[in-house]
């Protein structure tokens, strides 16, 4: 009775053994089958870099009465980590009522007043650069620029260090200044 058990469970044994083999195949095939359906039609959770649906503009000029907000917003899978450089590689950290990076990606530049004017922060190059798992996109060089108004009597003035403007004053004469400082033309 002994023998008779013992080649009882052998022969389940082998059974089992067979019956395992052949689920293990059938999960292979499954899956390769599963795989090539897959690849034909990619599934929307495909791994996809990053584009600009908003890249900001190269040149951006500003009173700094009034503060200016460059958007910057970008999209693919997984979604995208938005962070802003400056010109030399550095990750832009916020400045208190001067510069911050906004939760949609966007660089705030708040009004500020001529005292507070950081040329840092206020004439620099900045870069907005969108990155994750699959990639990473850099927009192209920002370059910021904050102005002031000044009051001449009845003149009206943008000044912007170092940079030449054109304006106008109550009778619309025009007037143009550089460093050298300022030149008025009669229209």
């Amino acid at each position: 009775m002994h023998i008779s058990l013992t080649t009882s469970a052998k022969k389940l044994g082998r059974l089992m053994a067979t019956d395992i083999g052949f689920v293990y195949f059938l999960l292979t095939i499954s899956i390769w089958i599963i795989s090539a359906k897959a690849a034909e039609y990619p599934s929307n959770d495909a791994v996809k870099g990053p584009t600009f649906v908003n890249e900001p503009p190269n040149d951006i000029t500003f009173l700094n009465t009034y503060g200016t907000i460059i958007p910057c917003s970008a999209t693919g899978h997984p979604n995208p980590t938005v962070t802003w450089r400056t010109e030399d590689g550095t990750v832009v950290v916020n400045v208190p009522g001067l510069r911050h990076v906004r939760w949609d990606g966007s660089l705030d530049f708040p009004p500020f007043s001529q005292e507070d004017f950081r040329k840092d922060v206020h004439t620099a190059v900045y870069r907005c650069v969108a990155m994750n798992t699959a990639g990473i996109l850099g927009s192209r060089d920002v370059r910021v620029r904050a102005g002031f108004l000044n009051y001449f009597d009845s003149l009206i003035a943008l000044c912007i260090r170092n940079v030449e403007f054109h304006g106008y004053n109550n009778d619309r004469t025009v007037f143009y200044s550089n460093a050298k400082g300022i030149r008025v033309k009669s229209s």
